[in-house]
């Protein structure tokens, strides 16, 4: 666990400054890395998929989530309507 300044401020030049003291509990680098790949074209090998497998398991699901979610949506729909005409009767 490293201690750094809170609220941490890093600088053009590289340096931290900051009002007080924090623990780090977690913190990640990022590399970046020259490509060749076009920037216009970054997702053309996920867009143009030889493979066909198809995720049944998670179209079904969501299908089934779907149904749920608006059956429930009648179901209170509803109530809210009977309850509205019960108190007009």
């Amino acid at each position: 666990m490293t201690t750094h300044c809170w609220p941490l401020l890093v600088l053009e030049d590289g340096s931290m400054c900051g009002t007080g003291t924090a623990n780090v509990v977690f913190s990640y680098e990022i590399d970046f890395h020259q490509s060749e790949v076009r920037w216009a074209s970054r997702w053309n090998m996920y867009l143009e998929m030889a493979d066909l497998n198809i995720h049944w398991f998670s179209i079904i699901n969501s299908v089934i989530v779907v149904f749920f979610l608006a059956g429930r949506c009648i179901t209170v729909f509803s109530h809210a309507r009977l309850m509205c005409l019960h108190t007009l009767c």
